[in-house]
């Protein structure tokens, strides 16, 4: 076996000794790509509407080490969809959302921006869901993070802080997160996804159990995992960012992963545990699938057979 099958062997299973090392360069080098495209095509405008806002990004991406844990998050989702031909997808909004994540990731950017968004909106620090806001201003000084937001002409103010067990902030929509081991998985809301980006899936969404319950349940089956099949726990939690409840229809539970979201899942509710847990693992290797497939093709097209699938009659491998 060559040592890059020996690589890429790795994005297969759990049995294998995973690479956190050749994860980070395949994600960062792709996202860091990714940035340089939006900024070519939306810079100018992005000039015009924002103070600070684009000299910001251009500082992060020619001088700051990222991380996998910086890149792999909805906001580099989001600039990947608004660069799809066709896209209708809001980039003014995309780049505050971009810049929120990289301020959140590294607290060593001292810097401030601001920009006049183009609709109003609800953007995300961390698991904290924002005030809807049509214009916001960012000051950072390394641990201390204010935010000012304006809607409709009236103005409020958000400040975090961070400590040793991460950020604080007080009197501020929190979004339930499942403890997953080394990192935090968000339960996204309703009040999360009302936006372009999820037009898609929006209407499916489960409204039947609130978000408590649903972050209830998924810390149940992660327990699941703990305990009887903890050779899985690592493997959900290195790539399972934020789980999106959808409504099963008919006892049907299914899931869903996309290449353009890193990090997300859909799941349907309710389901018992064992199933919650199947579809955990099942998408956490859709998700390896996607992180590989930004490396390069990963089939050649010589496999032409038909195989079985329970949700198509029949589809090649790939």
């Amino acid at each position: 076996m060559s040592w890059e099958d020996r690589l890429y062997r790795v994005f297969s299973c759990p049995q294998e000794n995973f690479s956190n090392d050749f994860l980070e360069i395949i994600t960062v080098t792709y996202a860091q790509e990714l940035c340089r495209h939006f900024l070519a095509r939306f810079g100018e405008d992005l000039q015009r509407r924002s103070n600070g806002l684009l000299a910001f990004l251009e500082t992060w991406l020619e001088h700051e080490k990222a991380t996998f844990d910086t890149v792999w998050n909805l906001a580099f989702g989001e600039v990947k969809q608004v660069l799809l031909p066709g896209s209708q997808n809001d980039h003014v909004r995309t780049a505050a959302a971009l810049a929120l994540q990289l301020q959140y990731s590294n607290n060593q950017l001292t810097n401030e921006w601001s920009i006049q968004l183009t609709a109003p909106t609800r953007l995300k620090w961390g698991r904290w869901l924002l005030p809807t806001a049509d214009w916001l201003t960012v000051s950072s000084e390394g641990r201390q993070v204010t935010i000012r937001l304006r809607y409709q002409g009236k103005e409020r103010q958000v400040a975090f802080r961070q400590g040793d067990e991460g950020w604080k902030g007080e009197n501020i929509e929190q979004m339930p997160q499942i403890n997953a081991g080394q990192r935090r998985i968000d339960v996204l809301h309703l009040n999360a996804l009302n936006y372009s980006a999820f037009d898609d899936i929006i209407h499916s969404f489960a409204q039947d159990l609130t978000p408590d319950e649903v972050s209830a349940r998924c810390q149940a089956t992660i327990m699941l995992l703990h305990d009887y099949a903890d050779i899985y726990l690592p493997w959900v939690e290195r790539v399972v960012r934020y789980i999106i409840p959808l409504q099963s229809e008919n006892d049907f539970v299914f899931s869903s992963s996309y290449a353009d979201r890193p990090g997300v899942v859909t799941i349907s509710f309710p389901a018992r545990l064992a199933a919650l847990a199947e579809m955990l693992v099942h998408e956490a290797t859709h998700q390896y699938f996607h992180l590989l497939s930004s490396v390069g093709n990963v089939d050649d097209g010589s496999d032409a057979t038909l195989y079985y699938s329970p949700y198509k009659t029949a589809r090649t491998a790939h």
